[in-house]
């Protein structure tokens, strides 16, 4: 379930039953019902010990106020690629004279490291940062930050170069391939983060509720 960032909010047994067990009645604990949550809102959560089943109810409550407003703006930065812009920068990087440098490393790594720090250059310049406001409703993933909105641009700009054979596909499927690594663990460590930040407030609701 964590791995599609989906965490439990129940953290008690929800069974407590009473068997004979080699003549004697013990009592077990399961932890059986659950609800996975992969908000980004803050919640309360817990059991109710009452007899309506051999299973307690379990609830799961949202705090409204802590849903952010739709109309609420939010500032971002952004880069602006145009057709202009991006011309400009494709000559530049297909005549830069680093290009032959990067071209007779013997080492794959050391010329792919020389590339990405060249393509970054040449994309800070032709690309810069801007900021423009933005609803939340236009924020749908909230663990892509800008390194990797940046990170995307140029995964988008390295596919169109390898399909008009201007660099290696191997420097594009080795960069897509670790992007695609940077956000999963974002994503993951995101909801894990938010987890934890209710953790707490899980566990003072279970105490009560003892």
């Amino acid at each position: 379930m964590q791995s599609n960032s989906l965490y439990p909010t129940i953290l008690a047994p929800t069974r407590v039953a009473s068997i004979m067990r080699d003549g004697q009645l013990v009592t077990t604990n399961s932890l059986i019902d659950n609800i996975y949550l992969n908000t980004q809102s803050k919640f309360q959560s817990g059991i109710l010990e009452v007899s309506i089943s051999d299973h307690y109810p379990i609830f799961a409550l949202i705090n409204e106020q802590s849903i952010p407003s739709s109309n609420k703006e939010t500032t971002i930065k952004y880069r602006l690629i145009n057709e202009n812009t991006l011309n400009k920068f494709k000559y530049d990087l297909a005549n830069n004279p680093e290009i032959s440098n990067i071209f007779r490393t013997n080492s794959g790594q050391e010329a792919f490291s020389k590339f990405l720090t060249l393509f970054n250059n040449l994309y800070d310049i032709y690309f810069p940062i801007k900021s423009k406001k933005l609803t939340r409703k236009g924020l749908l993933k909230p663990w892509v930050n800008l390194t990797l909105i940046t990170h995307m641009k140029i995964r988008d700009n390295l596919s169109k170069l390898a399909k008009r054979n201007q660099i290696d596909k191997k420097i594009f499927t080795d960069f897509r391939n670790l992007l695609t690594t940077e956000i999963r663990k974002a994503k993951a460590e995101y909801f894990s983060n938010k987890f934890k930040e209710n953790e707490n407030n899980i566990k003072r609701n279970m105490a009560h509720n003892k």
